[in-house]
């Protein structure tokens, strides 16, 4: 979680050096600090006030000094950057801390991988439902200020993830099955995903989709080939699912 507090010093340069640590001075300033001393921060790096600081890896707070026109990103003195989820790009990996709302950046090769980025998106304030077209979504996460004083740019300093499963190549998402693929039975998570219709692994032949609640209602009828249905749940704010006509290869 990123979070932002302003504060005044009244210097006209930077009041911190980068590598140097601060410490909440109780209010909304901070004050120097050794290192060592519990609740310290690291300054990352100092900014202009028109620069964003989610590109540093770690980077935990942003201090805004209004009277210097510095903004300093600081981060945990000893926060490794490798691991630092916000510096997170479209194929790489993660796995959820225990508190089910941090995420921790691994190499996907990792056996502690659990997720991989399937999308991702910075810069402005995230609208509803951003994941709801990225098929294999399932996880969504946001990395966002929690500042103080209303800035408006506390909108615009976030980051948006839709993870999926690690290890699964995304074109194989069940989401993406047209007529003609096929599909099989994972046992794990996901559950079904496309395959090869040569695959030793296959289970069923799609012959034939409808999307939405209502198609779900008659989906197959007219699909003589089908032998089952598998009716999937969607994303977004009606959650529409999708509806597979499976049958014999």
């Amino acid at each position: 979680m990123l979070v932002t507090v302003l504060g005044a010093t009244g210097c006209a340069g930077p009041v911190f050096e980068n590598d140097s640590c601060v410490q909440p001075d109780g209010g909304e300033d901070f004050r120097s600090a050794d290192c060592t001393e519990p609740g310290a921060l690291r300054v990352l790096d100092v900014r202009s006030q028109s620069e964003f600081c989610r590109d540093i890896p770690a980077v935990t707070t942003v201090y805004q000094d209004w009277d210097d026109s510095h903004k300093y990103c600081l981060g945990p003195p000893d926060a490794d950057p490798t691991t630092a989820i916000n510096t997170a790009q479209l194929g790489d990996c993660a796995y959820t801390e225990g508190d089910g709302r941090s995420h921790v950046r691994v190499d996907c090769a990792d056996p502690a991988a659990q997720l991989q980025v399937l999308h991702r998106v910075e810069g402005y304030a995230v609208a509803l439902n951003e994941c709801a077209s990225v098929p294999g979504t399932t996880v969504e996460y946001e990395w966002r200020l929690d500042g103080k004083g209303g800035l408006a740019q506390l909108s615009l300093d976030n980051i948006y993830f839709c993870f999926g499963p690690a290890g699964v190549d995304p074109q194989t998402f069940v989401e993406l099955a047209r007529p003609g693929d096929c599909i099989a039975e994972t046992g794990a998570t996901p559950e079904w995903v496309i395959v090869g219709c040569s695959a030793p692994e296959v289970a069923y032949r799609v012959h034939g989709r409808a999307d939405g609640w209502a198609a779900a209602v008659t989906a197959c009828q007219d699909t003589p080939a089908a032998t089952m249905r598998l009716m999937e749940n969607g994303r977004g704010p009606m959650q529409e699912p999708f509806t597979l006509c499976l049958g014999p290869l």
